[in-house]
C-alpha cells in the first residue's frame, strides 16, 4: 500500500463517522458491511502529481465512493465471465468528489492541513451518498425510474448494468418492468449493431440473453 494513502486510511479510520468501517489493505479502501452488502470508499486511484501552486511533487487522491447490494450480483455469478473475487467486490453504483484536488506532499510535510480538506470533502460526500443509495428504492428511483421519465440516459458501455437494473426492476416496480426490459434491448442493439465496434461487454452474452432474462423473470 502507498504510505501516504496509509496515512490517510490510519486517519480517516479515527473519525467517529467511520467508525463503523474498516481498512482493508489489499484494494486502499475503508469498508463497512451492511446487512443487504456494503458502503465503501476506495483510496486506489492516485498518481504522482505535482502541485503547480509552488511546484513541489505531491501525490494526488481521487476517492470513490461504492454501494453494493448483493441481491443484484450474486445471481449473475453463474453467468458473470469475471473472476468471482472480482464480481464480489464490485458495487452497482460509484461516485466520486468532482471539481476537487487532493494533493499530498510526497515528502510529507503539510501533511496536516491536506489530509484536513480531504476528510472534510469524505466525510460530506460520504454522509450524501451512503444516505441517497441506502436502500433498493432509492437505487431504483435515482438510476432506472429516471430512464423511464427520460431524465437520464442509458449506458452504452459494460454489461453488468444491464442485468442489475433489470433485477432491481423485477424487485422493486414489476409494474414497470417490460418497459425497462424494452428500453434495454434496444440499447443492446444499439451497442452490438448501432455503430461501428460492438460493445464487448455485451457481445459476451448476447447469445444467452433470452437464458438470463427467464433467470431473473423466475425469481
Amino acid at each position: 500500500m502507498n504510505k501516504i494513502v496509509e496515512q490517510v486510511l490510519n486517519s480517516l479510520i479515527n473519525e467517529p463517522v467511520f467508525k463503523d468501517f474498516k481498512i482493508r489493505k489489499c484494494d486502499e479502501c475503508l469498508i463497512q458491511k451492511t446487512t443487504d452488502g456494503f458502503n465503501k470508499i476506495e483510496f486506489d486511484d492516485h498518481f504522482q502529481s505535482v502541485d503547480l501552486s509552488n511546484h513541489k511533487l505531491a501525490l494526488e487522491i481521487r476517492p470513490i465512493f461504492v454501494r453494493r447490494f448483493d441481491v443484484l450480483s450474486k445471481w449473475f455469478e453463474k453467468y458473470s465471465f469475471k473472476e468471482l473475487k472480482i464480481q464480489r467486490n464490485n458495487g452497482q453504483i460509484f461516485n466520486g468528489i468532482s471539481n476537487e484536488e487532493f494533493l499530498f506532499y510526497n515528502s510529507g510535510e503539510h501533511f496536516e492541513e491536506q489530509y484536513k480538506k480531504l476528510r472534510n470533502k469524505v466525510i460530506e460526500k460520504a454522509q450524501v451518498f451512503f444516505y441517497d443509495y441506502a436502500t433498493l428504492e432509492q437505487l431504483y428511483q435515482k438510476e432506472v425510474f429516471t430512464i423511464l421519465t427520460g431524465d437520464k440516459k442509458m449506458r452504452d458501455v459494460g454489461a453488468d448494468w444491464i442485468f442489475e437494473y433489470l433485477k432491481l426492476t423485477w424487485i422493486v416496480d414489476r409494474e414497470n418492468y417490460n418497459k425497462v426490459k424494452d428500453l434495454i434491448l434496444k440499447q443492446i442493439e444499439f451497442m452490438m449493431f448501432g455503430r461501428k465496434h460492438q460493445e464487448p461487454n455485451i457481445s459476451k452474452y448476447y447469445d444467452r440473453l433470452d437464458e438470463i432474462f427467464a433467470d431473473i423473470e423466475q425469481s
